[in-house]
C-alpha cells in the first residue's frame, strides 16, 4: 500500500513555538533578508487579527522536516524568514511584558499575558 510522504497539517504560531521542539535552518538557506517592507506586510497581517472578529489568520506556509538526528529538532525548509521574524515580535513582546510585571505595572495581567505566550 502507497504511504504518504507529506504529513500535512495547519498549525498556529503558538503551536509552533510551545511544542518543545527545536527549529534548525540548514547552512544552504539565505541569509536573514527581510526589509522594512517585509516587516510591515507581517504587521499588516498581525494588526489584521486584531480588528478581525476571527481568532486566525493566514499568514503563509511554513515548510517543516523531521530531523534524522533527534526526534525533539525540525529542520525549516521553507518559511524560515517569517518565523524568524515572528520569534523576534514574540521575544520582544514577552520581554516588554516582563519590564512592566517588574515595574508593578498591571502586573497580575501582564503577567498572565507573559504566560499566554510562554506557558511556565
Amino acid at each position: 500500500m502507497p504511504r504518504n510522504l507529506l504529513d500535512t497539517r495547519t498549525a498556529s504560531f503558538g503551536d509552533l513555538i510551545s511544542n518543545g521542539k527545536i527549529y534548525r535552518v540548514p547552512l544552504f538557506q539565505r541569509d536573514y533578508s527581510w526589509t522594512e517592507e517585509n516587516w510591515e506586510d507581517l504587521w499588516q497581517d498581525i494588526e489584521a487579527l486584531y480588528w478581525e472578529s476571527s481568532t486566525s489568520h493566514y499568514m503563509g506556509a511554513i515548510v517543516l522536516q523531521s530531523s534524522p538526528d533527534s526526534e525533539k529538532e525540525l529542520i525549516v525548509i521553507d518559511g524560515q524568514q517569517r518565523l524568524a521574524t515572528l520569534s523576534i515580535i514574540a521575544i520582544a513582546v514577552i520581554e516588554k511584558l516582563r519590564q512592566l510585571v517588574e515595574k508593578k505595572v498591571d502586573p497580575e495581567a501582564n503577567q498572565e499575558r507573559q504566560e499566554i505566550i510562554v506557558p511556565i
